[in-house]
């Protein structure tokens, strides 16, 4: 299975190059960024999956924590080394930091519930499905904030931006807390 995640992620990855290389709109460009995130989220599943295989039953947890911590760094690394250039160096590493940490902590906590309900032989299908859960709203959210930034301009279409990922946290607190078995005190 991870061949294969493998082989049409590479072939993604090498389209995404080849439209990034050619691109002269804003259509082809995001064509270019849906490759990329084919290619990545192909890599991600296989390799999650691989990471959970190699390091065994008994140490799923301490595998997960590892490899979302190595994914999330180098997501991290990537654009902060590339904006240094560009802008105020502090800030942008704090702004890093905090996000950083902030997805960790989201990926941490999918992965182990994942290592700890997904049967081994359905680990990659269940890590797939939650990175496009992940990932679909963590890029339509920016590119709509932007599109309504330019009609409405940036600190209205920031405010909602806020407000929006504000509604949908309380609203995912409140799915899980309703859907979680309740636990008693067993003393």
């Amino acid at each position: 299975m991870s061949c294969c995640h493998s082989t049409y992620g590479g072939v993604a990855a090498l389209a995404a190059c080849l439209v990034f290389a050619t691109a002269t709109s804003v259509p082809a460009l995001i064509i270019a960024r849906l490759f990329t995130g084919i290619a990545v989220g192909a890599a991600v599943s296989a390799g999650m999956a691989a990471v959970s295989d190699v390091a065994g039953a008994e140490r799923k947890r301490t595998a997960a924590l590892l490899a979302s911590c190595a994914m999330v760094l180098g997501a991290g690394l990537g654009p902060l080394l590339s904006g240094v250039h560009t802008t105020s160096a502090p800030a942008l590493i704090i702004s890093a930091l905090l996000a950083g940490t902030g997805q960790g902590m989201g990926q941490l906590g999918g992965l182990s519930l994942l290592n700890t309900v997904v049967p081994p032989r359905r680990l990659a299908e269940a890590n797939a499905a939650l990175n496009i859960g992940g990932y679909l709203p963590a890029g339509l959210l920016p590119v709509l904030t932007g599109h309504l930034s330019d009609t409405t301009g940036l600190t209205r279409a920031t405010i909602l931006f806020g407000s929006v990922l504000a509604a949908l946290t309380v609203a995912g607190a409140l799915v899980v807390r309703t859907s979680r078995p309740h636990l008693t005190d067993p003393i």
